[in-house]
């Protein structure tokens, strides 16, 4: 493994992320998720001239024309975003209010000639840049989702393949900016292949990185086949899911149901006996106030969980 140093000018680095040779999108990377207002301060401490910390890329194997960015997306979705017009200058800016195209262009040119410095891993595995992207993150809180994103293995993958049904698709109203539907489909996956217990951040970690050589068992396959079973009884964005704590108990109670009684014809009746306990907890319901409690706190605790799973069945 081996480190360069490299500097690009920023326009030049917008030109490769628009030509593909620069990648923004990694698999661990967590996407776009600085506002307009923050995105706005960066170019304006550009134009006061203030030096940005260096960006890491990866050299692509076998092509060392491309790059996969390491650290410094959201800097760098910052130039792509102003340059294309996407949002303006902070109100107390040298040029308030002013977007890329409005502005001088010698102004222009020193946003375009701004240089970025980069570190260049050359030779890195897969496993040593997911570690890197980590360590580099520590000082940025990252959600849960989002370093589960960064856990590669069989797990992982296991996981990525629920968020494509229509269980994660329609029925569930979870973002996938910041991965929220992610951390419910690890939840909900380690729940039904380890059985009831934690499911925190770590807790979720540990379970990606002891099954990174994992290949799917006869449970999960039950879990995949199941949440296809379970969807078409959900309306779209439906309400029962309204939260994850929820999501994660109503989905393992239901599974735990499938795969131990023959419900299979009766799973419109007992979604509305679901609908019938979800109500009850809205109105207050004094009987409900424990599962009430445990979605509230602690929700990621095996004694919260468990506490609920014996209400949903």
């Amino acid at each position: 493994m081996k480190f360069h140093r490299k500097t690009f000018a920023a326009i030049t680095a917008v030109k490769k992320i628009k030509n593909g040779t620069l990648d923004l999108a990694p698999e661990y990377q967590r996407g776009s998720v600085w506002s307009r207002n923050r995105k706005a301060l960066l170019i304006d401490s550009v134009l006061r001239g203030y030096d940005l910390p260096k960006l890491y890329l990866r050299e692509s194997p076998g092509d060392t024309d491309v790059y996969e960015v390491v650290d410094g997306v959201q800097r760098l979705t910052t130039f792509l975003d102003f340059i294309d017009n996407a949002f303006p200058l902070p109100k107390n800016s040298e040029f308030p209010s002013s977007r890329y195209s409005q502005l001088p262009e010698q102004v222009q040119e020193r946003i375009d000639d701004y240089q970025l410095d980069f570190t260049i891993l050359e030779g890195f595995e897969d496993e040593d840049v997911r570690d890197m992207f980590l360590r580099l993150q520590n000082g940025v809180r990252l959600n849960a989702a989002e370093e589960l994103k960064a856990v590669t293995g069989g797990m992982h993958d296991f996981v990525e393949q629920l968020l494509l049904s229509d269980f994660f698709d329609r029925a569930t109203s979870f973002s996938a900016s910041r991965g929220a539907n992610r951390h419910v489909a690890a939840q909900i996956a380690k729940l039904a292949i380890d059985g009831i217990g934690d499911a925190r951040k770590e807790d979720l970690k540990s379970f990606y990185r002891t099954n990174a050589s994992w290949s799917p068992g006869d449970r999960a396959r039950q879990l995949k086949t199941f949440l296809n079973w379970f969807s078409p009884l959900l309306e779209t964005n439906d309400p029962l899911l309204r939260n994850r704590a929820q999501t994660v108990s109503v989905t393992i109670g239901m599974f735990e149901l499938w795969r131990n009684f023959a419900i299979s014809e009766l799973g419109g009746e007992v979604v509305s006996l679901l609908r019938g306990l979800d109500e009850s907890v809205l109105l207050g319901d004094e009987q409900f106030e424990p599962y009430a409690t445990a979605m509230s706190h602690s929700s990621d605790q095996g004694k919260s969980i468990d506490l609920r799973h014996e209400f949903v069945l």
